[in-house]
């Protein structure tokens, strides 16, 4: 059924990355190590580094890295280009990623340009670090939709190209147990969360034909445990990806064989996210309640417990509950829902474009719920279900009325926030054609018997309340619903 899954393209999305990083503690309070790493000695090496992705021994996609001196031998400029290209239940769908970056002499990040073409969906933007010490800071615009958003994100310290880390941490001879940790920001996400780095220690690796000496990195983010191997330049010669996706460096040939010219893939990576589970019944979509127990990850700071689930991490059971007896709250809402109204770089809620409509939409319902219910009806007749991969921006998908369900669940939140009533996204795995998926999907703001409650909207399934077959795993924007990585092709699920 088309419609029902759509986080695949977010995932990938964050699986490339378009990432920054900032150097923030070692462990081992041994600082010396990572001041020397960074410091104006540590230089990179001009040229072309070539990385071919695999799922499981088939291609999948490339990344390329250029780097050479900046203008009159001053600083460096970096390029880089990521490209998966797939079949998607039956689709041919592609992501493309380009970076380019000025740092100074010491990798250090100075501007930075980058855009991504995913679907119809074509999101650029563009970066400077600007002030120093306590007012170091990192102006970001975001394009999206003929929509154009800044703000100013401040910084902690200097940041540095993530793709430059591996070269910078190269020009040191580390130690098996050297550990260290760099707070990785998103231009696209616009969020920042800290990645654990250690050195595991020398180990060959088989790369562009031959065995290899390198060193064996750990990397740690988000709940995910990735490893990497890299030359003693630093250069990156294998790289595990989430989802089970590999990176291997190859000559230009090899790594653009199959993707830019060849064959194309028949990689389909949505069959690898489903989750089965024996003995479900058959009638989730009307029953009040269900119950389950949940594996395979650890659960650590997912959103499983709370509102309509009640989760306990010690022995992984689950039980979802139906919302019933709920009444919306008076519209619109003002006040206690800051973050739950705001606008963002990709559900622009304060563009006058998706204020008119959702004006027109809503008209004069008295409260939240029918608030939601007209956005859904509208919604109906309006935006088409295709598949779409990609990154949600909801003045796209009012532009082009097509999308699935990360188009539907961010425009929802655009009308539903323009409208005054407070609207959160939220992501996890849905009941659907005899398999768990992974799906996006909406809460309001509501009361319940017993007081507020974040009542579940699906505008892809137009469900008020959703089915109970709707398990959420993260509740946020873009930034956030990253987290399921470490969960897709992991998790395990019993009834």
């Amino acid at each position: 059924m088309i419609g029902r899954w759509d986080l695949l393209g977010l995932a990938l999305c964050a699986l490339f990355g378009l990432s920054v990083a900032a150097v923030l503690d070692r462990w081992d309070q041994d600082q010396a190590l990572m001041a020397a790493a960074l410091s104006p000695e540590a230089t990179l090496v001009p040229g072309e580094e070539w990385l071919g992705v695999y799922a499981q021994d088939q291609k999948a996609g490339y990344t390329r890295t250029t780097r050479r001196r900046g203008p009159d031998g001053v600083g460096w400029r970096v390029e880089m280009e990521s490209v998966l290209r797939m079949s998607l239940m039956g689709s041919d769908q592609q992501i493309a990623f380009t970076v380019e970056a000025a740092l100074d002499d010491a990798l250090t990040l100075e501007a930075f340009d980058f855009e991504v073409e995913a679907g119809p969906a074509e999101i650029s933007g563009r970066g400077v670090v600007e002030g120093s010490g306590p007012d170091l800071q990192l102006a970001l615009t975001v394009d999206s939709g003929g929509s154009q958003t800044t703000r100013r994100v401040p910084l902690s310290r200097p940041p540095v190209l993530q793709a430059t880390l591996g070269p910078q941490i190269g020009q040191r001879d580390l130690k098996p147990g050297d550990s260290f940790t760099v707070a990785v920001f998103d231009p696209l996400t616009q969020t920042e969360q800290a990645m654990e780095i250690e050195v595991v220690g020398p180990e060959p690796v088989e790369a562009l034909g031959h065995t290899l000496e390198a060193t064996h990195i750990r990397q740690r983010l988000g709940g995910l445990v990735l490893d990497a191997w890299l030359d003693p330049s630093g250069d990156v010669l294998k790289q595990q990806l989430a989802m089970g996706l590999l990176a291997v460096r190859e000559t230009e040939a090899q790594a653009r064989w199959g993707v830019a010219f060849g064959p194309r893939p028949p990689v389909d990576l949505m069959s690898h996210t489903m989750v089965q589970v024996a003995g479900m019944p058959d009638d989730v979509a009307t029953r009040p309640r269900l119950a389950l127990a949940l594996g395979g990850i650890s659960f650590a700071g997912l959103d499983l417990d709370g509102d309509r689930q009640r989760f306990d991490p010690a022995s992984g059971a689950l039980i979802i509950e139906r919302e019933s007896g709920f009444k919306g709250l008076p519209r619109p809402v003002s006040e206690g829902f800051d973050d739950t109204l705001a606008a963002s770089a990709l559900i622009q809620s304060d563009h006058p474009e998706i204020q008119r409509r959702a004006a027109d939409i809503v008209g004069d319902a008295p409260d939240t719920v029918v608030a939601a219910r007209r956005i859904l009806a509208w919604a109906r007749r309006n935006i088409r279900q295709d598949r779409v991969i990609g990154v949600p921006s909801a003045l796209e998908v009012l532009q082009t009325e097509v999308g699935d369900c990360n188009e539907h669940s961010a425009l929802f939140a655009a009308l539903a926030r323009a409208a005054g009533v407070p609207t959160r996204t939220v992501a996890g795995l849905v009941w659907a054609d005899g398999q768990f998926g992974y799906h996006a999907w909406n809460e309001i703001a509501a009361h319940g018997p017993s007081g507020p409650i974040w009542l579940t909207v699906d505008p892809t399934w137009r469900q008020l309340p959703a089915d109970v077959g709707h398990l959420r795993l993260v509740v946020g924007d873009l930034g956030r619903q990253v987290e399921l990585l470490r969960a897709i092709g992991q998790v395990v699920i019993t009834y």
